[in-house]
């Protein structure tokens, strides 16, 4: 949530609508949720910021432009900062964002149905126009490609606080975007690993 409600996640229980038709919200698994998450997760007080996010909504066009026929529905979840709620530190130390997990998590399992988890980010954000001293050169790419690496490196080991840890030891200097969304991802998948099949960045 590039607007970052004060909430650690806004839900909302609407469906989207693309060119491809709609993406239908997926409203059991969402009462579900609300229903184990109750209300201090305060999931639903900051529905409206979903009407100018980009970060559902382009996830949702690309899916249905993958799968035209497939008849999928979408828990259209954002994902804003942690770090007031936990610093520094592990998300995990936070009530309200662990409490949160917990209930996605459990709300999975109980599902009958195969779950797909899709982390809509773009990671690191460096130079002068996100508000570094330095100027965009080689140098500043070779430390982000090099840092990103490792960043990488846990999220392909499916490793949630050795992620985290990788962003957040220098302060995220590098201003990833989608970290809590990352962290979450990484939670909900459980010790799964994966592997990194590409990597590339856009000077602007």
């Amino acid at each position: 949530a590039h607007h970052a409600p004060p909430a650690p996640f806004t839900l909302t229980t609407k469906s989207f609508e693309t060119p491809f038709g709609t993406a239908e919200s997926d409203q059991e698994f969402i009462h579900g949720l609300l229903k184990r998450a109750g209300e201090a997760a305060r999931l639903m007080d900051h529905e409206l910021v979903h009407r100018n996010e980009h970060s559902v909504e382009f996830q949702t066009i690309f899916l249905k432009h993958a799968h035209p026929r497939a008849p999928f529905r979408i828990v259209p979840l954002l994902c804003s900062s942690f770090e007031p709620h936990c610093g520094n530190g592990s998300p995990s130390t936070a009530a309200l964002v662990e409490d949160t997990i917990q209930a996605l998590s459990e709300t999975i399992r109980s599902s009958e149905r195969r779950i797909t988890v899709v982390a809509g980010v773009d990671l690191a954000h460096v130079g002068p126009r996100f508000g570094d001293d330095e100027k965009l050169d080689e140098k500043l790419v070779a430390w982000m490609t090099g840092e990103d690496a490792k960043s990488l490196r846990c999220l392909a080991a499916g490793d949630p606080e050795g992620f985290w840890r990788s962003v957040m030891n220098d302060g995220n200097k590098r201003h990833v975007c989608g970290l809590a969304a990352v962290y979450t991802a990484l939670r909900l998948l459980d010790g799964a690993s994966g592997r990194l099949t590409r990597y590339d960045f856009a000077p602007d």
